[in-house]
């Protein structure tokens, strides 16, 4: 189950968007509303390794570093 809204009104579990031609556009993990984290992808599927929310005014980014060698 996903895009799921809790009884007290809040988004919680795993969230999804999607572009027009159905690739995952973001996937954003809610504990009681709470931003927790995730990640974007571009149209190809590719991991973007940012994410940010916006709620009550706040915007939260969440972002991951890649490990080159």
């Amino acid at each position: 189950t996903i895009n799921v809204i809790n009884a007290n009104g809040h988004k919680h579990g795993l969230w999804l968007n999607f572009y027009e031609n159905d690739e995952i556009q973001e996937k954003k993990y809610y504990d009681s509303g709470r931003f927790l984290g995730g990640t974007s992808f571009d149209q190809n599927g590719n991991d973007l390794h940012i994410v940010s929310d916006y709620s009550d005014g706040i915007i939260t980014f969440h972002s991951d570093t890649l490990q080159t060698k």
